[in-house]
């Protein structure tokens, strides 16, 4: 099989950028004078060696995701994405959408080279078996046993090019939701014989590649199981209920939880947004502050004024999920999975505490908007930020995650598409795809440069800015 010329690095497929530190926890207590201001600088990890502790992801390294059509969806990698280019907003990490639709572990090997190894990357995360077991029962053929041999030959490419292997389990098939939409004359799979116990077989695959991670000492990340466990849950309310309308490919609120679980497992090495503290004595502030900065601290027991920098920005998701009519048809849910998750206690924690403050309510205030109303006592045990929607960092971040939208709208699917019908052309020969990709390298480049102009309004917007915060009393009726 020909090379593919225009498949080069920076060039083909999308770069999904993460900006990445590590952190190294350096002790910060400043004591700061009444009308003296200094400015407080966060205590966070400098100089890091890895960005996750999950599996060891340096800065600037590069993540292949490599899969069917549930990875050319791109939802899971776009909220990925998002996490780390809000998270990690000074450096970048690439991660390339490889998905194709319809494919299986034995048709990933046959474009890994320009897929995979092109890019030289640090890492794969490999996702086969919704079509490798060919919707059937688990012993009706061989496909079992060559999707085995397939992943071992996969995996085995992967470490010949010194990458290490992320596998991640097929997610559920289901069955109900597929018999449900037969009389359904819009339902893309109406007629397809399915097996009723195919999801069983799923996760028959998802158990063996569980072994196979363990013994070869990869990361596995079993979404198989819990996609089905939080499924069951829902389903003991409402029968209907199902993360994938089409029995296939999951939805948006599908595919964050996707990528909440692949995170909960890199295990990133920044969780917490913030943490700042300030205590009023006498005439004097105490200030601590963990990945912010603080400067030109003002006010008395009745009113504090500072300025904040944090180091991140919290991990959003768009409301809409795409701007574009695509073939799965699906709800746009992500919001409401969000909000489902403990996302904001484990990843957007921005907690402010106050002590010292007089007994009385305060108003927030951030760069002049009124944000909320909020008690001494509130403040004294420490008000998390991120409820407070309204915050600019919040609605900044809102804006990171709506490009990282457009790039998977405008640039991922449609690169893929190039990339899914090359793959249809390889055995035409040579010289058919020599034409092929003289055809299309014009469009390619046109994504190329699209692509580069978002991710550089990206950079602009995850970069984090000072903002004026305010708390001014406001006296109780009893006083």
């Amino acid at each position: 099989m020909k090379p593919l010329n225009y498949f080069a690095a920076k060039e083909f497929g999308t770069v999904l950028g993460i900006s990445m530190k590590s952190l190294r926890h350096l002790p910060l207590l400043i004591c700061v004078a009444f009308l003296c201001p200094r400015q407080i600088h966060s205590q966070s990890l400098t100089s890091p060696q890895s960005v996750t502790s999950g599996i060891s992801l340096e800065p600037k390294s590069t993540v292949v995701v490599l899969g069917d059509s549930i990875t050319y969806q791109a939802h899971f990698t776009e909220y990925l994405r998002t996490f780390f280019d809000t998270r990690f907003p000074l450096e970048s990490v690439h991660f390339i959408n490889a998905g194709i639709p319809g494919h299986r572990a034995a048709d990933a090997i046959i474009r890994f080279d320009q897929d995979v190894a092109r890019w030289k990357p640090h890492a794969v995360m490999v996702m086969f078996g919704m079509n490798d077991g060919g919707y059937q029962s688990m012993h009706s053929d061989n496909r079992f046993s060559d999707f085995q041999k397939n992943i071992r030959e996969l995996i085995a490419r992967i470490e010949q090019i010194g990458a290490e292997a992320i596998i991640l389990s097929p997610t559920p098939f289901d069955y109900p939701t597929s018999q449900k939409r037969q009389v359904d004359e819009t339902y893309r799979f109406r007629g397809k014989a399915f097996a009723s116990d195919y999801d069983s077989t799923l996760g028959d695959y998802a158990k063996w590649l569980q072994q196979f991670a363990e013994q070869k000492h990869l990361l596995f990340i079993n979404l198989h199981e819990t996609i089905n466990q939080r499924l069951n849950s829902k389903r003991s309310k409402d029968a209907s209920f199902t993360y994938t309308p089409d029995a296939i490919h999951p939805d948006p609120a599908g595919h964050l939880f996707m990528a909440y679980t692949i995170l909960n497992e890199l295990k990133p090495t920044r969780y917490e947004l913030l943490d700042v503290t300030f205590q009023h004595k006498e005439t004097s502030w105490l200030a601590s502050s963990q990945n912010a900065q603080i400067r030109n601290i003002t006010g008395d027991q009745t009113k504090i004024y500072f300025e904040i920098k944090l180091e991140s920005l919290p991990w959003r998701v768009p409301i809409q999920h795409t701007l574009k009519d695509l073939r799965w048809k699906n709800p746009s849910n992500a919001a409401e999975m969000f909000e489902e998750l403990p996302i904001e206690q484990e990843y957007n924690r921005s907690v402010l505490k106050v002590s010292g403050l007089s007994n009385a309510n305060y108003r927030l205030t951030c760069d002049g908007k009124r944000i909320g109303v909020v008690s001494q006592a509130e403040l004294a045990l420490g008000v998390d930020l991120e409820r407070l929607k309204q915050l600019p960092w919040s609605q900044q971040a809102m804006e990171v995650a709506m490009l990282n939208r457009q790039i998977s709208d405008e640039v991922v699917r449609p690169l893929r598409d190039i990339a899914s019908q090359r793959f249809r052309l390889i055995h035409e020969g040579d010289a058919e795809l020599d034409r092929f990709d003289r055809k299309q390298s014009v469009r390619i480049n046109e994504l190329k440069r699209k692509e580069a102009e978002i991710r550089s309004h990206i950079r602009e917007r995850a970069a984090p800015n000072w903002h004026q915060i305010q708390l001014e009393e406001i006296r109780l009726k009893s006083e």
